[in-house]
């Protein structure tokens, strides 16, 4: 078996079943939905791994990472992205979190 790459994010906000900082691999691309929202396997408060979609703006430091085949997580990711992927959901990220800054300056 070879290295497997796999497109990881961090949470900027904590959510109920994810801490501030959690680790997270993106599932699969949303281009259809224009990824504001994407499925994750994220680990939990609880250290255990769930799959859960998740608003962009609520994540951060999108990053490609290589797995070994001996990696826990090896097995449960089966989307190999590619830089052009990568770039896509660092701009989707962007975009996420400015237009939710946006909204929240609108109810103030």
């Amino acid at each position: 078996m070879t290295d497997r790459r796999a497109i990881a994010c961090n949470y900027a906000v904590p959510v109920s079943v994810a801490a501030k900082g959690a680790l997270a691999y993106v599932d699969w691309p949303n281009w259809g939905g224009g990824n504001d929202r994407v499925p994750l396997l994220v680990r939990s408060r609880g250290g255990r791994w769930i799959r859960k979609w998740e608003a962009m703006h609520r994540l951060e430091n999108f990053r490609l990472k290589t797995l070994p085949p001996e990696h826990p997580r090896y097995g449960d990711l089966i989307y190999e992205p590619t830089e052009e992927h990568l770039e896509r959901f660092r701009e989707a990220c962007e975009r996420e979190h400015d237009r939710h800054a946006s909204c929240e300056n609108r109810q103030k």
